[in-house]
């Protein structure tokens, strides 16, 4: 504390020089944003950008959605399913396309550009290489910050065939423990995991993701040379949503035989056998490399 002598001069105390927490009152300042949701004028295209249900979490958070009339028909969405969610239902694409942030799923066009008011954030696979002069001309007039789906998703595959190799060599080295017949304690860890990875030509800037003294999955967590389940998982999924992509996403036929075939008869009959019902063959691992960027 600060002390007056008696001379009336004031002495600081070691308190007087501590710094001192300052609290600002600060106020938030939200801003109610406008989101259109247009409906898909290519033949094609079923998909729509929204979900009833994730248009219910942006209304919740104070925002407005104005979603085309008829936007989520090809996706079996029912313009009152939007409305029950506190959408907007407009049959303007000017009241659509002039909202403040503008999401679709295929690229504009050049005449709906001319409906954006500009200054605005624009959300779709924009494919801006392949997108015509006069489209992309219009989205620069109008000054958009412009969001590519198509870059969200080449993000997810950076440093993938990393990821891919170490989670495998982890895989195989569970493996090759499990394939020991009998006890060892003589063994040398290191050499055996050098003999297991040098088996799969493992290049030396890949190490395992995980090494056998810290890799409690094979040892105490009941895997049991089942670590490569994760990889095995994700190989049936990528090759059963193939036949939804071949047969369209909202085809009612093959949701039912995947309900009927896969999630009804789950554990009832050789795994691998009903998969086969469902989708004809075996799960091919193009479709895996396919989404892990790995193949073209």
């Amino acid at each position: 504390m600060n002390e007056r002598s008696r001379s009336g001069k004031v002495n600081l105390g070691n308190s007087a020089l501590m710094p001192k927490e300052e609290h600002l009152e600060t106020t938030v300042r939200s801003r109610r944003i406008s989101i259109g949701i247009p409906s898909e004028t290519k033949d094609d295209e079923k998909r729509v950008a929204l979900t009833p249900e994730a248009v219910n979490l942006l209304v919740e958070s104070d925002n407005e959605v104005v979603v085309q009339k008829g936007a989520g028909s090809g996706a079996n969405y029912s313009d009152k399913d939007y409305s029950e969610n506190g959408a907007i239902i407009s049959e303007s694409p000017a009241r659509v396309y002039g909202s403040d942030v503008v999401i679709k799923v295929a690229p504009f066009t050049a005449k709906e550009t001319e409906y954006l008011k500009g200054n605005q954030v624009v959300m779709s696979y924009l494919n801006v290489l392949k997108l015509n002069e006069e489209t992309l001309a219009g989205l620069i007039r109008k000054k958009v910050t412009a969001i590519a789906f198509e870059k969200i998703r080449d993000s997810k595959l950076f440093n993938q065939g990393f990821a891919t190799v170490e989670y495998l060599a982890a895989s195989i080295l569970d493996m090759a423990w499990h394939e020991m017949r009998e006890s060892r304690p003589e063994l040398d860890v290191d050499q055996f995991e050098a003999r297991s990875m040098a088996g799969i030509n493992l290049i030396q800037e890949i190490v395992p993701r995980y090494r056998s003294t810290y890799f409690n999955h094979i040892f105490s967590g009941g895997y049991s040379a089942g670590y490569y389940v994760y990889i095995w998982a994700e190989q049936l999924d990528a090759d059963a949503f193939e036949a939804f992509k071949e047969k369209g996403l909202f085809d009612r036929a093959t949701a039912r035989s995947f309900r009927q075939n896969i999630l009804e008869k789950y554990g009832a009959l050789d795994l691998m056998t009903q998969y086969k019902v469902f989708r004809g063959a075996e799960p091919k691992i193009e479709p895996l490399l396919k989404r892990r960027g790995l193949m073209p």
